[in-house]
């Protein structure tokens, strides 16, 4: 079974623009292959198996170092190079060019890729829906300084001892500047409820900031509706 989440595509503005990254299942190595080849019943040694295995290693990098592609079962690899060449007359440098390989799945691999079970994981990164001024009893649309609000949607839990998560207002124009909600009443992973900061009048956005993802960056999530402060 191959694991996945969905993360939102940072490189383009679109907010409903949504990429897979499949989640390792754990990293095997030449070891994890060499055990399995030397099983019971295969009749392999650990060194006849290593040294198979070596020598269709050298094999291979001697046909790429002559220029050549190889074209296997298990992988398709060739030579590449990528860089800027400016006029027909330059030739390879390596302080602009670079010397690769591309690799993509052979004839044995991808039939495989249909009996492949996908199996999607629930997205760390906070989705705010609604927000629910409670003086003016108005839905995304105002905010009240100073009095209780409340956020609905999904994977809002967060610490609210750390002064680097929970719900900040945005001034609209000046995106550097994060104003924190003063105290939380509940924090939930679907509901938020807590104190709207003293804001100035204007136009904000507001954001929830979680824990970290596994690449050890921030989740944040952002109202759609821009938040007004008369």
């Amino acid at each position: 079974m191959i694991t996945y989440q969905l993360k939102r595509n940072l490189l383009v503005p679109d907010e409903s623009h949504y990429i897979a990254r499949v989640k390792s299942s754990g990293a095997k190595t030449l070891d994890d292959v060499l055990k399995k080849m030397v099983e019971e019943g295969t009749g392999l040694t650990r060194p006849q198996a290593l040294a198979y295995f070596e020598k269709m290693t050298q094999i291979v990098l001697s046909f790429l170092e002559d220029g050549c592609s190889v074209n296997t079962p298990l992988f398709i690899v060739r030579p590449t190079i990528k860089g800027i060449f400016p006029n027909y007359s330059d030739i390879f440098d390596p302080g602009k060019h670079k010397l690769s390989f591309t690799m993509r799945a052979g004839s044995r691999v991808e039939p495989n890729l249909k009996n492949i079970e996908l199996s999607k994981l629930k997205s760390k990164l906070p989705f705010v829906d609604t927000f629910f001024d409670g003086f003016s009893r108005q839905t995304s649309t105002i905010a009240t300084p100073g009095k209780n609000a409340e956020i609905k949607g999904d994977s809002l839990l967060f610490n609210p001892e750390d002064p680097k998560q929970g719900v900040f207002f945005i001034p609209v124009g000046d995106p550097n500047t994060e104003i924190r909600a003063l105290s939380f009443l509940r924090v939930n992973a679907k509901d938020v409820s807590f104190m709207i900061p003293q804001l100035e009048a204007g136009n904000y956005i507001l954001k929830v900031k979680t824990g970290s993802d596994d690449d050890g960056m921030q989740c944040s999530g952002v109202l759609k509706v821009e938040l007004t402060v008369s």
